[in-house]
């Protein structure tokens, strides 16, 4: 809970980040920027290891690339973990703290994952190992004034992991804009989308699985691009022949979840991902995997279905019974586009982000 502190409009706030690859880091920082700037923001990114997706993004958006050495000049210093580990964005942490005149606020966007959470995959998790992550996120947390993550399920990751947190720890939600009716559903309505980075953490295997057996004739499409590609093309040809597409990483994600279906999100693990929150707002209904950040955002049974992460029989049978009935989908559906015009709103969570900056002021 954050409460007001000094108002912060002509006040300059620098983001940074080490994120390598588009996506729902790139996005939420670009959007922030840009409502930062609308309440009258000074707004910068920080280019020490900004990867050359953000800063492409950042300088068409119209707002400055700064180099560490001009954090002295900011209020804010904003930092966006990617990874939970990541050496080089602890690195930026510990400089912009050097200077005393920034507030230092770090997003923790993925928490939770299998190097930080053993009972994920408990393979290769020593003692030693825990212990040393555990002082190094010590390290990393007490060089801030304040940590933002993105959902209650990472908070309480977080509080759990490191129960002594030198740190305050905020939960921001992250939001998209409010979108306009979108309108009849076409006859897409046996369309399982996945949006994500083809990677093991996204569970794509699971639904080309829950694809194999499912019962019902839904196909399933799934946008984005990532190393195992190839793995599961060919896990494809061999469990779920003809019912799995791979079409690569898209610019027009919105508009075509626009055109109805279903959202499946499988994941291992999660904070709040972008995918599913532009699936509500298009009134599509989600079926996801019981995790971090997916469990807060779909209700089951009333904006979409949980089910047990890891398990494709139930991810099949969840699938088959959206997709049996379009205007229960709908139904759904509509229920989902509620619930992110209530609470998951590109607004809340600029204004939400903005409370955090006072409070450490």
């Amino acid at each position: 809970m954050t409460t007001p502190g000094r108002p912060l409009a002509g006040c300059r706030v620098i983001l940074g980040s080490t994120a390598a690859i588009p996506g729902g880091v790139a996005r939420h920082m670009l959007d922030l920027a840009a409502g930062l700037r609308t309440r009258g923001i000074d707004v910068a990114f920080l280019a020490d290891r900004l990867s050359e997706h953000l800063v492409q993004r950042a300088v068409e958006a119209g707002h400055p690339v700064v180099a560490l050495s001009e954090a002295t000049s900011s209020d804010v210093v904003h930092l966006h973990l990617a990874y939970t580990f990541d050496g080089p964005s602890a690195a930026l942490v510990f400089k912009a703290r050097a200077r005393v005149r920034c507030r230092v606020v770090m997003t923790e966007h993925l928490p939770r994952s299998n190097a930080s959470d053993p009972g994920l995959e408990p393979a290769g998790h020593g003692r030693l190992a825990r212990s040393g992550k555990s002082a190094f996120k010590a390290a990393e947390y007490a060089a801030c004034h304040a940590v933002i993550v993105v959902s209650r399920g990472s908070a309480r990751f977080l509080q759990t992991r490191y129960p002594a947190l030198p740190s305050s720890i905020h939960v921001v939600e992250n939001g998209v804009p409010i979108r306009a009716d979108p309108g009849p559903w076409t006859d897409r309505h046996l369309t399982v989308w996945g949006v994500g980075e083809l990677n093991r953490q996204k569970g794509w295997d699971l639904l080309v699985e829950a694809a194999g057996r499912a019962q019902a004739p839904w196909r399933v499409r799934i946008l984005g691009s990532g190393v195992h590609r190839a793995a599961l093309e060919t896990l494809t040809a061999r469990v779920a022949p003809g019912r799995v597409a791979f079409e690569g990483r898209r610019d027009d994600v919105a508009a075509l979840l626009g055109g109805g279906g279903v959202l499946c999100a499988p994941s291992r693990w999660e904070a709040s991902p972008y995918a599913a929150l532009e699936a509500m707002s298009a009134a599509l209904p989600v079926v996801a995997a019981r995790v971090d950040g997916l469990e807060d955002m779909v209700v089951d049974g009333v904006t979409g279905r949980l089910v047990p992460p890891e398990d494709a029989d139930s991810l099949a049978e969840a699938l088959d019974e959206v997709t049996a009935d379009v205007f229960e989908a709908q139904r759904l559906g509509e229920a989902g586009r509620a619930r992110q015009a209530a609470h998951y709103t590109l607004d809340r969570m600029v204004s939400q982000t903005v409370a955090v900056y006072q409070e450490c002021r």
